[in-house]
Order: C-alpha cells, then structure tokens, then sequence
C-alpha cells in the first residue's frame, strides 16, 4: 500500500495467453478486501477506481464504483398527522404500518387514514436497505359510529384508483353499498348480493373524504371512511 493509500499489485512473469489463443485462460481477476475506516460519517461515499498495466503499455482505467457508508442504527421513522386525520410517514422506499403492533393487511403506503382507535406506528425501509419501525402514535378514532359494529374494510383507504371493500361476510339479499360525500349525501350506490370482496374503482371521483355505508335490506350494517386523492 502507498503512501497516499494506492493499493498497488504487480504479477511476475504472469504469462497470459493471447485471447486469440485461449480467450478463457486469458482472463482473469483481482480479489481483495478492505476494512472500513470507523471515522467515517453516515452516507460517506468511498471511490474505487484501478488501472491496469501490461508490460510497458499505457495504463487501462476501469470505471468508478461508488460505495456509501451507512449506519442504519441512524435510521429513525417518524409519523406526522395530516389533515383529515391522516398519518404520513417520513419517507422511505417501502412501508407497512401496524396497528398495537400487528401488521394491517395492505396498508403499504406512504399514508394511512387510520380506520380505528390505537397505536399507529410503520415500518420502513429505506433506500440502503436499512429498516426500523418509527415510534407509535396514540389514534382516537372518530370514525362515524353507525351499525351495529359490521366490520367494513377499505384497501386501501387512500387512494386514487382500484380499491377493494372487503366485508366481514357476504351480504345477503337486497345487500348494498352506498358511496357518500363528507356531509352524507349519497352519490352511488351497488346491488351486491352474494359479495364479501368488492372491486371499487375511485377514478373519475373528486378528491376528498367519502363514506362507504353497507346495507341488508335496507338495514344499515356498517360504515366506512376513506379518502379519495
């Protein structure tokens, strides 16, 4: 090793055939590791270049390699509250939010519009591939209290295009869904019977938060919110 910290390795009378000859014995490698400085801040980026010489020739470059230093001890998610009651996650590249500490089935994104009361938190995983889950967030739902408890689940419930309502069971005759405004108003409404696992699609519809009310018979079982972006 030099003094500036080049490494420098030189093969005696290493003898490579010409590619022309044996184009796989000609090739080769250079193999080596080296460890990292422990003074060196988080996202430092260490450059690797090397020069190859044959002989007495000119000197071959490669390309340069970029490796960054991080400490994912560092990596601390955080969770702010939006309007509308929506939590929005400190970025990162993938999320999944948990609720008293279980996982929620399909809330992957960057948003939630919490859908009960508890303790919010998300995990993150960021661009470097470090993961830590942010501190928990105290949620008192005010969620519309209509039905009769019926559990009514928007997937997800921000969203801007194809949602699915899955249902705590199928409804059965004369079973609906009824689409409303902030303010109640019903704006559409589906027939169906049969159905736990609905496909809705939010495009076409003004951003804003909605209401999802479910009907047997016209008896009210349940109400979901969700926003439209």
């Amino acid at each position: 090793v030099e003094a500036d910290g080049e490494l420098a390795v030189v093969f005696e009378d290493i003898m490579l055939p010409s590619i022309d000859v044996d184009p796989l014995a000609s090739q080769g490698f250079l193999s080596f590791s080296i460890a990292i400085r422990t003074d060196r801040p988080d996202l430092a980026e260490v450059l690797n270049q090397a020069e190859i010489h044959f002989d007495h020739e000119d000197g071959i470059m490669t390309n340069t390699t970029v490796n960054t230093l991080v400490d994912c001890a560092l990596m601390l998610p955080s969770i702010i509250e939006l309007e509308d009651g929506i939590l929005e996650s400190s970025p990162g590249t993938t999320y999944q939010w948990l609720l008293n500490g279980a996982e929620l089935t399909g809330d992957t994104l960057q948003q939630l519009l919490p859908g009960s009361s508890g303790y919010y938190s998300v995990l993150v995983l960021d661009q470097y591939g470090c993961t830590s889950v942010s501190a928990q967030v105290h949620v008192i739902s005010t969620t519309i209290g209509e039905g009769s408890g019926f559990a009514v689940l928007v997937q997800p419930n921000l969203t801007s295009g194809p949602s699915r309502v899955v249902l705590q069971r199928p409804l059965g005759d004369g079973g609906t869904i009824e689409l409303a405004d902030a303010h109640g108003r019903t704006i559409h409404s589906w027939l169906c019977t049969g159905q736990g696992d609905i496909a809705f699609d939010a495009t076409g519809f003004a951003p804003g938060m909605y209401l999802l009310r479910i009907r047997e018979k016209n008896v009210l079982l349940g109400v979901a919110r969700f926003v439209i972006r």
